[in-house]
């Protein structure tokens, strides 16, 4: 299935999505399993701590989004800048995630983004310069629910694009 939509998956991610869908570590994946993931929240716990977004989870699908499509980035900034300071806030960025993905962040991981903002920016809103920095930055591979859930992202926008649903695929 994941072949059929992602052409250039590798063996690993696969791997990742398998491991990641397999609740129980059980060797296979139940039709329950797959629609109950592919279906819950992004930021579904996989760990005892959890995980959350964080900025590359969301800089990389909209980067890959803007790349794919050739959209002007001057524009998706001057939609996403909902206030129109020339600016780009954490809660924008995060509406903007909600509007284009379906993801809704929570306060912390908002906060999160905020203080990225304030480290790397030195200022809790973002100039168009610095979003187009942002895209283009090169994060390190995280851990193994990094690649599943970058895999996850895929496929779901993938299925969006064939007007699919995951229920039709079993």
């Amino acid at each position: 299935m994941v072949r059929s939509l992602y052409e250039k998956v590798t063996a690993p991610e696969i791997a990742h999505i398998f491991k990641h869908f397999d609740k129980g570590n059980k060797g296979y994946v139940s039709k329950n399993d797959f629609l109950t993931t592919f279906n819950s929240e992004i930021r579904e716990t996989q760990t005892q701590q959890g995980f959350q977004l964080g900025i590359e989870d969301i800089i990389k699908p909209l980067a890959t989004r803007i790349r794919k499509y050739n959209v002007n980035v001057n524009k998706i900034f001057k939609d996403y800048d909902k206030n129109h300071n020339g600016r780009l806030s954490a809660e924008e960025l995060a509406n903007a995630m909600l509007t284009d993905y379906g993801i809704k962040m929570q306060e912390d991981e908002i906060k999160g983004i905020r203080d990225y903002f304030m480290n790397k920016y030195k200022s809790k809103e973002i100039p168009n310069s610095a979003f187009t920095e942002l895209l283009n930055t090169k994060f390190e591979k995280k851990t193994d629910a990094a690649e599943a859930r970058k895999s996850l992202y895929d496929i779901r926008n993938r299925l969006e694009v064939q007007k699919q649903t995951p229920q039709r695929l079993i």
